[in-house]
């Protein structure tokens, strides 16, 4: 039986994307192709980048600071993908959008939904 995994590279200092086979059962490189202009999916590694970047950014405390956000390490980041528009600022470059919420600390133990009413209060409370 042929095993065989499909890999996708991506060499984050050259910017380049290639694509792969391999065969699982020689272990040996079936085919290797660079995918020019290709970018691949999300990694773990962009991440944490885009988080270091955007938290290192004066700019970027700054703008917290207006917001009355002091605590940066309360301050979730969330990278999420941009998109390809072709804009020529864009071309050859690994682009990322990043969305920010705040994490309260102890969020879990004053969740909301913790603190369900019990059903005869609930039922009290419908049956005004």
């Amino acid at each position: 039986m042929r095993r065989e995994a499909f890999v996708v590279v991506y060499e984050r200092a050259n910017n380049k994307t290639f694509e792969a086979v391999v065969d699982l059962k020689n272990r040996s490189l079936q085919s290797w192709k660079e995918i020019p202009g290709a970018q691949p999916t999300y990694m773990a590694e962009d991440i944490a980048l885009t988080q270091y970047i955007v938290t290192s950014d004066p700019q970027w405390e700054a703008a917290m600071r207006r917001r009355g956000i002091t605590e940066f390490d309360k301050v979730q980041v969330d990278p999420w993908p941009a998109g390809y528009f072709g804009f020529p600022d864009e071309e050859g470059v690994r682009v990322h959008r990043a969305g920010f919420k705040v994490m309260p600390s102890g969020f879990f133990a004053r969740n909301p939904a913790l603190d369900v009413p019990k059903p005869e209060a609930a039922e009290k409370a419908t049956t005004r």
